[in-house]
């Protein structure tokens, strides 16, 4: 993301000083326009310089840091597109066009922050094995992923809408998929830790932890990775969670049972985290009470382990998130379009291979800006069926 908007800044920095010469000149007081373009063009580098000089990162911060991303967003590339028209031409038709794509540029964040944010989908998803268990013909899980619940404008009160939602779902299981906080534990304050932990399924809730729970982005040395990770895991089993920590767990109806594992994100793996392939991982341990014939569901936050998970020859179906689908999302074809489709090779919905599934959830929550544009938040309902029935 970061090389993204470095890309874009640069590119706008150049389109300021050509505009310096072709446009701002012929208006009052051009080098203090230009100033005042390219200090907004150097917007992320500012914020950045800012998080890098204060330790913690505490949430108020990241506030400040996402909405002056917020006001980047909405006034680079819009002017980007205004300037683009009018040095190209200087015909008042094509000044106009210039004008009405940034206005609908400007339209689509201000919508994404206002209404898309919290315009929670629910993603209807029926899957058929042939060896799931009789017993569990027509089981239902609930998928949930990427809350960052310190980046949220209104923490509780959109838990407690999510949580409304889910409950309404009436699944079997719930399963979460990483990244519940944004930086800190603190943003899981008790208010929150009892809406979330109020969450209603017969078979309870199922997590593992994904890059954002690791306490990699707080900015205090004295707070180590794996103290964190330890803190909310611990803090997540107090809500009565079921946190899978490189494991396997198991669900029972009568003599069936299907299994659930669980992939824990590691520290290491932060500078890989958006990588197409994840170097050093080792799963087999997770799935030795596994057998190749057992119904086998996987909880890994990164997808991009998906390929070592399907050399195991364990699970049937591996649940995901982390991608957000980069927080937007063009309605074009079966899957839209997003920036994310230049990084990842799998990046939101179903895979299949080798008759394993895959299923990416969009998220739910936001980071970097508080916006998602098109890529509405997502709770996934699976239904899983016998191929036989």
């Amino acid at each position: 993301m970061i090389w993204i908007i470095s890309i874009l800044s640069l590119i706008a920095v150049w389109l300021d000083f050509t505009a310096y010469k072709r446009i701002y000149s012929r208006g009052k007081w051009p080098k203090t326009v230009l100033t005042a373009a390219l200090t907004d063009d150097l917007l992320p580098l500012i914020s950045l310089a800012i998080m890098f000089a204060v330790s913690d990162n505490p949430r108020c911060l990241i506030m400040i840091s996402s909405w002056i991303m917020w006001f980047y967003m909405a006034t680079v590339p819009t002017r980007m597109v205004v300037l683009l028209f009018g040095i190209w031409s200087r015909r008042r038709i094509w000044r106009i066009i210039g004008g009405v794509a940034a206005a609908a540029m400007l339209l689509a964040l201000i919508y994404g922050t206002a209404v898309t944010r919290t315009d929670y989908r629910i993603e209807r998803v029926t899957l058929q094995y042939d060896n799931l268990p009789e017993a569990f013909d027509g089981y239902t899980v609930a998928l949930i992923s990427d809350l960052h619940v310190g980046a949220m404008i209104s923490p509780l009160k959109e838990c407690r809408r999510i949580v409304g939602i889910i409950d309404s779902l009436d699944a079997d299981l719930v399963v979460f998929c990483g990244d519940l906080i944004n930086i800190r534990i603190e943003e899981l304050t008790p208010e929150i830790r009892e809406v979330l932990g109020s969450i209603a399924a017969h078979d309870g809730v199922v997590a593992v932890t994904g890059n954002h729970d690791t306490g990699v982005y707080i900015g205090d040395n004295a707070r180590s990775p794996e103290t964190e990770t330890e803190r909310l895991i611990s803090l997540e089993r107090e809500m009565g969670w079921k946190l899978l920590d490189n494991e396997t767990a198991w669900i029972r109806r009568g003599n069936d049972s299907i299994s659930v594992s669980g992939i824990s994100f590691l520290p290491d793996w932060h500078r890989q985290r958006h990588s197409d392939d994840i170097d050093g991982v080792k799963l087999d341990p997770i799935y030795t009470d596994v057998g190749i014939e057992d119904f086998n569901i996987t909880l890994s936050h990164i997808p991009q382990l998906w390929s070592r998970i399907i050399d195991t020859g364990k699970a049937d179906l591996t649940l995901s998130g982390h991608i957000h689908a980069m927080q937007f999302k063009l309605p074009v074809g079966h899957r839209g379009i997003s920036p994310a489709m230049l990084l990842y090779r799998r990046w939101s919905g179903l895979y299949s291979e080798q008759n394993a599934c895959l299923y990416i959830n969009d998220g739910i929550g936001c980071v970097g800006i508080p916006a998602r544009i098109g890529a509405c938040p997502e709770i996934t309902f699976f239904r899983l069926k016998h191929s036989k029935k």
